[in-house]
């Protein structure tokens, strides 16, 4: 389905369909977000007094790049846990926050890149 220019948007979408929640990224293929990332990001954000807004989510993502795994012992670890939680994905990386990203362009799940601000 091609959507007119003049009709198209960066801020998501307000219908979620199927516990997804879709919005366009900049340059880039549209997104789709699964009811579980929009929900931790919500959490998080609002944990950390962050403005939790859906429009700042997209914005981020629409800002993040491939994260690069630094360690050879940390790039064995991450893949190997995360290939059990979440079998194949890509991580993009910005403003301090990780996308949980499948091969289909799902975002599966939102987290924060230090641990300790994941509530």
């Amino acid at each position: 389905m091609v959507v007119p220019a003049s009709e198209r948007s960066l801020s998501p979408a307000k219908n979620l369909m199927n516990g997804a929640m879709t919005g366009l990224r900049p340059q880039r293929a549209p997104c789709v977000f699964t009811r579980h990332a929009v929900d931790r990001w919500v959490q998080r954000a609002s944990g950390l007094g962050l403005d939790s807004r859906l429009s700042v989510m997209v914005s981020i993502y629409g800002r993040a790049c491939p994260e690069k795994i630094l360690t050879q012992t940390t790039s064995t670890w991450e893949l190997t846990k995360r290939s059990i939680l979440l079998s194949a994905a890509t991580y993009y990386v910005a403003a301090g926050w990780r996308f949980i990203v499948s091969g289909s362009g799902v975002v599966r799940s939102i987290e924060r890149i230090k641990p300790h601000e994941n509530f």
